[in-house]
């Protein structure tokens, strides 16, 4: 087959994030049986983007250089380059990234006479999602602030209920969300977010590399990752920076923290390093990966991050959302962040043993479940048996 992807804030291989992440990794497993054709805004085009597939990209509108990607359905170059898509390419299979383009895709398609199964690959549920992001950010207007979320919140309703083929959530929670909230029927698919499990580093290794990151090689590092633009990550940030970090002063202990926007700061227990390079060299010199997150939707992909890497993980029943993990088996789990959640760390701090236990357990869920080659045969599965005659019925 050949699988048109349509990306909206995200490219293939850039800007770095939890979407990008699981659009490249499907992207890179659905290639492996089916021809890739990719749509991506040109402001997030990366030249080994056309390693994955061919590349097609748009402008998006701009107001005052700000760009409006929620304006694709009256986005004249956008529709221009889809007619121009389906002009040079055979597709069969149309996965859009998020419910902007939905309106003019299905209308190009009724114009030409196609009959193309469109697909929403859902990251999460979105208009859950952009009322999180937009309700209490003040960096927004009151009117972005209402109207934002407003039509997100229309786009996707109408788009799930009328426009979309079949949906892609990535957990069973959104699958639910999804059919209670826009009363559908069973339409819906799960397709989890992954990993990638890389060899882990020796001790040596692992050392150096705290010697590198200017970090005793002693200490117990403890680590936290995530772009700086969500919300939910700098509220993360905060608590660890204000609240959490300082319950360990005078221990051998550090909280490193970083991502894209990250502010860099260096304080005595708690080291942020902006921008990350090697995102699994910063995981492979950590003891053990908090999360405390307490808001957002979808799955949050830094967990898969550091199950993948091994790391015991203390977190929120918000930030385990979507992956099947037990509570004092893969990870630590607690309600809040409050004085239960330092207990935990506490607690993983004095206890090597346990640690070590759960870390292991973390690494084999991650190998056995959450690995992106056995997602990626079930994407393709699920492709060829629901849609490779599509076009026939």
């Amino acid at each position: 087959m050949n699988i048109l992807y349509i990306l909206t804030f995200y490219g293939l291989l850039q800007p770095k994030g939890g979407g990008q992440n699981r659009f490249i990794n499907l992207t890179n497993q659905m290639k492996r049986k089916n021809k890739m054709t990719i749509m991506e805004s040109e402001e997030h085009i990366h030249p080994d983007d056309e390693k994955l597939g061919t590349v097609y990209e748009y402008n998006d509108v701009k107001i005052f250089q700000r760009a409006l990607p929620l304006s694709r359905d009256f986005n004249l170059n956008y529709i221009r380059k889809l007619f121009k898509v389906f002009d040079d390419e055979n597709i069969d299979v149309i996965i859009l990234s998020h419910p902007s383009g939905a309106i003019i895709t299905k209308l190009i398609l009724k114009v030409l006479g196609k009959n193309i199964p469109v697909i929403y690959d859902a990251h999460n549920v979105e208009s859950n999602f952009t009322r999180d992001i937009f309700s209490e950010n003040e960096g927004y207007s009151r009117l972005d602030r209402f109207l934002i979320p407003f039509y997100v919140g229309f786009l996707e309703k109408f788009s799930c209920k009328y426009l979309f083929d079949h949906i892609m959530a990535v957990s069973e929670k959104d699958k639910d969300v999804f059919i209670k909230t826009y009363n559908l029927n069973d339409k819906i698919s799960i397709i989890p977010s992954g990993c990638s499990p890389k060899p882990l580093l020796s001790s040596d290794d692992r050392m150096k590399l705290k010697k590198d990151y200017g970090i005793d090689p002693g200490s117990i590092v403890i680590v936290f990752h995530g772009s700086y633009s969500h919300p939910a990550n700098q509220e993360a940030f905060k608590l660890i920076r204000d609240s959490i970090a300082p319950e360990f002063e005078g221990k051998d202990v550090i909280f490193l923290v970083g991502g894209s926007g990250m502010p860099v700061l260096d304080k005595p227990n708690f080291k942020s390093i902006g921008f990350i390079e090697d995102l699994w060299d910063f995981l492979s010199i950590a003891d053990i990966a908090v999360a405390p997150i307490l808001r957002g939707g979808g799955t949050k992909l830094k967990l898969m991050d550091y199950l993948s890497a091994g790391l015991p993980i203390i977190t929120t029943n918000k930030g385990i959302e979507g992956i099947d993990a037990l509570n004092n088996v893969q990870v630590m789990v607690v309600n809040s962040v409050n004085q239960e959640f330092t207990g935990k760390i506490r607690y993983l701090i004095e206890n090597k043993d346990e640690r070590k236990r759960i870390g292991e357990n973390a690494r084999k869920l991650a190998e056995n479940t959450y690995d992106w080659k056995i997602i990626g045969d079930e994407l393709n599965k699920f492709l060829s048996e629901e849609f490779s005659n599509y076009g026939n019925n």
